[in-house]
């Protein structure tokens, strides 16, 4: 079929939904992953960045009660988030949900790789739709402590320090540690962040490439990307990082050398023939490989 003919929002929404693959990316909680970014999965490494949308869109439902309820924060200006100890019980949430352009990295996607030399392991990359932040109360005594729960940015730069912590203070200048707060009556912390996003494999960004370069656009540029009015992606990683990578040595496993040294990028082809099925009754013959 002539590919001019299909509607660029029916192609996507056909795309997105085939052979989509609902990740779950676990982070540390002194790492804020931005929501709308991209980032290389490994089993055993950290998740990496490699794009980045600037000024994304995002609702913040703000630091609340996993039960519902949301005590009264008050947000210092170190940055902290402050609670009354007594409010408190359960676990504290805060979500972040992407909320551009529900297509924005399909537009450019094949740009991002090209920049960055990803030909292969597709399904390795994951759009994040969704964070969510969580500081869990462990334990609480019989009769709640007097004080203040303190949670940091998530993107601290000093790893070693806590994420939330307890103070008598509400300036939070005296920060107890967690043995001194257990002794005071004070329920243990722990800080989780997790990710939700997609994923989906290279037959799929084969589609794309050729579906826009029908359209008369180069899948190598933002072009598309401008042609709609999305939002821009930005590298997270510099493009000579790929060389690097091509000269580890031999017989090193590439995409842990990809996670620990901020790298991306392994060549290989797949060659296969698929179908995607449209609501106008026509099918997109998509090579992959070529």
């Amino acid at each position: 079929m002539v590919i001019a003919s299909v509607p660029l929002e029916e192609f996507y929404k056909v795309v997105y939904w085939y052979k989509l693959q609902s990740r779950c990316l676990f982070f540390p909680p002194h790492i804020e992953p931005r929501a709308g970014a991209v980032f290389l999965t490994s089993p055993g490494d950290l998740p990496v960045e490699i794009a980045f949308i600037t000024d994304c869109a995002v609702e913040d439902t703000g630091w609340k009660l996993a039960s519902g309820t949301s005590p009264e924060p008050h947000v210092m200006k170190t940055g902290c988030t402050r609670f009354s100890a007594t409010s408190l019980a359960g676990s504290l949430c805060r979500k972040i949900r992407y909320r551009g352009p529900k297509y924005s990295w399909f537009s450019q996607a094949n740009y991002i790789f090209n920049s960055l030399s990803i030909d292969t392991n597709e399904s390795d990359y994951v759009f994040i739709e969704q964070v969510e932040f969580r500081v869990h109360l462990s334990r609480t005594s019989a009769t709640p402590a007097t004080g203040y729960l303190f949670i940091r940015p998530f993107d601290m730069e000093e790893t070693s320090m806590q994420p939330a912590y307890w103070s008598r203070d509400a300036n939070g200048a005296e920060e107890l540690c967690p043995r001194r707060a257990r002794k005071l009556g004070f329920p243990d912390l722990e800080a989780f962040v997790t990710a939700w996003g997609q994923s989906w494999d290279g037959f799929v960004y084969s589609a794309l490439r050729q579906f826009h370069q029908g359209k008369g656009f180069n899948p190598e540029d933002e072009s598309m990307a401008q042609h709609l009015g999305y939002p821009r992606y930005r590298l997270s990683l510099e493009r000579n990082c790929i060389d690097r990578l091509r000269s580890a040595a031999s017989g090193e496993d590439p995409t842990r050398f990809m996670a620990q040294h901020g790298n991306t990028g392994v060549l290989k082809v797949v060659n296969a023939v698929e179908t995607l099925p449209l609501k106008t009754g026509f099918h997109v013959r998509i090579v992959v490989g070529v």
